[in-house]
């Protein structure tokens, strides 16, 4: 999906009606820059505070958001360090927050962007939905949000009566889309940290009897939930992916330490030698004498 459009601005009016309804839009528009073009385009279709800083680092009065649908470029905040965007990407900018973007020159981008203010948004950045410190999100090219800023963009050059209760309505049809986004990555990153965590536990633990439930336990999670989780990032079950992991050492206690198979069977705490021996072939195909005779 790599959409061309003709380029479009409007900086819209705010009434007291329009502020009443707690989310109201000061701009909406979209350009296409090519590769080789200035940046920002058409700057004098532009009022100044928008444009004139945009690569040095301005500060708006307004939440905005950005969304790349080609090419790519580069995005920073707060003074802090320059992070690469590219299609895809959608940069949140908030009010009094410094910050510069451009599309790289070899490249160009598509942008279509989106100014609001209001309460209702103040108190979704309040509850922790939105931050400053994560101004760049990454949802993909994603029909949807191309959809939703169309509609913005078609309602704008309309300004037909109560537009702005419009505009409000599908700016926080939008906000929804990325909170969505934003919490299924998070979950998605807790999961991958928490079967991270819960390999290194059971590395550590491999010569112990580790209860799996227990386990589940120290990482906050149900038995099944964390069953879940680690079958996801692993494609074992707990105990399976345990029990390889003995396995595993058995190998290297018979092999590089030539322990006999009782011992090995007590150093990694099985009930006893027979059990183990039965795992082991199992696993391996090979009893646990064979295996080290074959590599003796």
């Amino acid at each position: 999906m790599n959409p061309t459009f003709a380029p479009f601005s409007r900086y819209l009016p705010q009434g007291d009606r329009s502020r009443d309804w707690q989310l109201w839009c000061t701009t909406v528009g979209r350009a296409s820059v090519a590769p080789g073009s200035p940046y920002p385009p058409t700057v004098g279709e532009h009022p100044p505070q928008y444009v004139r800083t945009l690569r040095a680092g301005r500060v708006l009065d307004e939440y905005q958001l950005v969304y790349l649908s080609r090419g790519s470029g580069h995005f920073a905040a707060a003074g802090g360090r320059r992070h690469p965007v590219e299609e895809g990407t959608l940069l949140f900018v908030f009010p009094g927050v410094s910050h510069s973007y451009g599309p790289e020159r070899d490249t160009g981008w598509d942008e279509q962007w989106v100014g609001f203010r209001g309460p209702l948004a103040d108190q979704l950045v309040a509850h922790g939905f939105f931050s400053p410190g994560r101004p760049v999100l990454r949802p993909g090219l994603r029909d949807d949000l191309v959809h939703d800023f169309n509609d913005l963009i078609d309602i704008a050059r309309a300004e037909k009566p109560g537009f702005q209760y419009e505009l409000g309505a599908i700016v926080y049809r939008l906000l929804s889309r990325l909170a969505s986004t934003v919490e299924r990555a998070e979950q998605h990153s807790r999961a991958e940290e928490l079967a991270t965590s819960a390999r290194a536990w059971m590395e550590s633990r491999v010569e112990t009897n580790l209860e799996i439930a227990e386990l589940a336990q120290e990482l906050g999670l149900s038995y099944e939930n964390f069953r879940r989780i680690f079958l996801k990032y692993t494609g074992l079950a707990p105990y399976q992916y345990f029990l390889q992991l003995k396995m595993g050492r058995a190998k290297s206690l018979l092999e590089a330490e030539g322990l006999s198979v009782k011992e090995v069977a007590s150093r990694l705490a099985f009930e006893n030698q027979y059990y183990f021996s039965r795992a082991f072939k199992a696993h391996t195909g090979q009893s646990p004498s064979a295996w080290a005779r074959s590599r003796a």
